[in-house]
C-alpha cells in the first residue's frame, strides 16, 4: 500500500534535476489532513528525508507524478531496487514557509499531494558502463529491459538517474516512464525525431547489455560447434 507522509520542513532543492526536486523532512500522518487545520503539519517525530516533486515547480504534470510513483512502485514489482515511493501531503503552512525560501531559487510550490522517494546518499556514484561486473551487467540488463518495457528514455550518459554502490544498482527517476502515451492521438509527432529519443540506444546501459549479449552468444555457437565435433 502506498503511505502518504506529511511534509514537515524543507531541506533544500535539489538544483541539478530538470524538475529542481525538493528534499524535505517528513513524519507520517496520525490523522486526515485538513489545509484549514494549523495543526495540520503537527504529526509523529519519527521524520524521514524524502525527494519531493509538486506542482508548480518546472515542467511538474498530472502525467508526469503518475509516472514517478507508479513507474517505481512497477519497479519493485520486477525486482529492480529503487527508493520507497510514497504521495506527501503539502500543507497550507508548510508551502507557506517553503516558497519563502523557494523564492531565491525564482521556484514556487502549490499545496496538494506531491510524489514522493525516500532520499538517499552516502556511498552511491553514478554507473560507469564499461566497467561492469558479470552480477552488475546481470542487473543492468534487468534495468535496460524494464526501460524497454515502459520506453522511458531518461537514463541517459548525461542524465544516468541509476545510482552503485558496493556492485548493486538503484534505479531513480521515473517521470518519463510510459512515454509512449505521448503517441496516443497523434497523427504527426511534433518532436520529429521521437523514434531517436524513445530509442534504446540512447541508455547509457544499452553497450553494456549489448556486449553481454554478443559473449553469450558467442558462448552458445562455441557450444554448439564443440557438441558437433564430438557427434563427428
Amino acid at each position: 500500500m502506498l503511505e502518504t507522509l506529511e511534509a514537515q520542513r524543507l531541506e533544500r532543492v535539489i538544483s541539478a534535476g530538470r524538475t529542481r526536486p525538493l528534499v524535505v523532512e517528513c513524519s507520517r500522518s496520525a490523522s486526515p489532513i485538513n489545509d484549514e487545520d494549523p495543526d495540520a503539519s503537527n504529526g509523529p517525530e519519527n521524520r524521514v528525508l524524502h525527494v519531493v516533486k509538486g506542482f508548480d515547480l518546472p515542467e511538474i504534470t498530472n502525467l508526469g507524478l503518475f509516472n514517478e510513483v507508479f513507474g517505481n512502485l512497477l519497479a519493485r514489482e520486477l525486482d529492480i531496487d529503487t527508493p520507497a515511493p510514497c504521495l506527501v501531503h503539502l500543507s497550507t503552512p508548510f508551502v507557506e514557509a517553503a516558497n519563502n525560501v523557494l523564492r531565491r531559487y525564482g521556484l514556487r510550490l502549490k499545496t496538494g499531494i506531491a510524489s514522493g522517494c525516500e532520499y538517499f546518499s552516502g556511498g552511491y556514484s553514478n554507473v560507469i558502463p564499461r566497467s561492469l561486473s558479470d552480477d552488475e551487467l546481470k542487473q543492468a540488463t534487468l534495468i535496460y529491459g524494464f526501460d524497454m518495457l515502459v520506453q522511458n528514455p531518461d537514463r541517459t550518459v548525461q542524465r544516468p538517474n541509476c545510482a552503485i554502490r558496493s556492485g548493486h544498482f538503484k534505479l531513480f527517476d521515473f517521470e518519463t516512464t510510459f512515454s509512449f502515451v505521448l503517441l496516443i492521438g497523434v497523427q504527426k509527432p511534433a518532436l520529429g525525431s521521437l523514434q531517436t529519443w524513445l530509442g534504446p540506444e540512447a541508455s547509457i546501459l544499452c553497450g553494456s547489455v549489448k556486449k553481454k549479449a554478443r559473449l553469450e552468444l558467442e558462448t552458445v555457437h562455441n557450444c554448439s560447434e564443440e557438441n558437433q565435433c564430438c557427434h563427428n
